[in-house]
């Protein structure tokens, strides 16, 4: 994690199943954003995310989708399992947006062959030109906000940390 003025770049590592999940199911569960706002109870906008995969599973062009959160709250499901949560505890979790990985968009504008850091896009656009636009918002109390997935497509296999989560976020009070 580093801080610079007005923001900070935050590292986060949710754990993984090491089996190989299918479309549907839970990546990870409520992962913890630390210091994702700059106050207690704060706002902050999430201006980048990228995903390293150190297990190098790019090949699969997995499609994931980030769900963000005010509180830990309830699990959407078991990892590695069908995402299963109910609306009540969905909305007490305070969702906040989502965001996604598309696999089969991604490009590596470096040129850098095999490259195994994704940018997160919103769903739309060309990837590197696209941005969040996310807002962030801990619950009161915390400067935490939280983050899940699931998978759309693919079927990877994973270790328990290959992916880290990069966050890019300005500070906005």
């Amino acid at each position: 994690m580093g801080s610079f003025p007005g923001g900070n770049v935050v590292r986060v590592t949710p754990t993984l199943s090491t089996d190989a999940y299918a479309s549907g199911d839970v990546l990870f569960v409520a992962t913890k954003i630390p210091n994702a706002v700059k106050n207690r109870g704060g706002v902050s906008k999430l201006k980048a995310m990228f995903v390293l995969d150190k297990d190098d599973t790019s090949d699969a062009a997995n499609d994931i989708f980030f769900v963000f959160q005010e509180k830990e709250g309830t699990a959407p499901g078991t990892i590695n399992s069908s995402a299963n949560i109910s609306d009540a505890d969905f909305q007490a979790n305070k969702p906040l947006g989502f965001i996604q990985l598309q696999g089969d968009r991604n490009t590596n504008g470096a040129g850098i062959q095999n490259s195994r850091l994704f940018f997160v896009n919103p769903g739309q656009g060309d990837g590197e030109s696209s941005v969040p636009n996310l807002m962030l918002k801990a619950d009161e109390g915390s400067t935490d906000v939280y983050v899940w997935a699931y998978l759309s497509g693919g079927t990877p296999t994973y270790s328990a940390d290959g992916l880290e989560l990069i966050f890019h976020i300005e500070y906005i009070d």
